[in-house]
């Protein structure tokens, strides 16, 4: 009985992990960002389909760090959004528990997320780095 079970943990495992992914092929995508004329240290960036392309996947994104960005996106055209936060200097929230914990601001404003109307066009070719300077 115990083979058995074995057995069929084994069989489970194979068809679980076996096979090629599902979905539209990923590209490379990579470049940096600034903002006002720094490079951001750490933050988001996510590819969002544009209508025209929504079929081609859904939204990717990726972390920046050290202004850097490096992520795998579905090939069409993007529109682009960039989120970051940072302490604000001097201040302090304290918690419900009595913890202090310093106030964090978004502060890439507005229009380079959710009203960008930043853009990149991926495609299944070598893709050049992007380079994303916002004031």
């Amino acid at each position: 009985m115990r083979g058995k079970c074995v057995m069929l943990a084994v069989l489970m495992l194979g068809i679980g992990c076996g096979g090629a992914p599902s979905g539209p092929p990923l590209y490379e995508v990579s470049g940096t960002v600034r903002f006002e004329g720094e490079l951001v240290p750490e933050g988001e960036i996510a590819f969002i389909p544009e209508p025209a392309d929504i079929e081609s996947g859904s939204v990717q994104s990726a972390k920046i760090e050290g202004g850097e960005f490096h992520a795998r996106v579905t090939s069409g055209s993007k529109r682009i959004e960039i989120y970051a936060q940072r302490e604000v200097p001097g201040k302090i929230e304290v918690l419900e528990d009595g913890r202090m914990v310093p106030v964090v601001e978004s502060y890439i404003p507005p229009k380079y997320n959710e009203a960008s109307e930043l853009t990149a066009n991926v495609t299944s070719e070598d893709n050049p780095p992007l380079s994303f300077d916002l004031k």
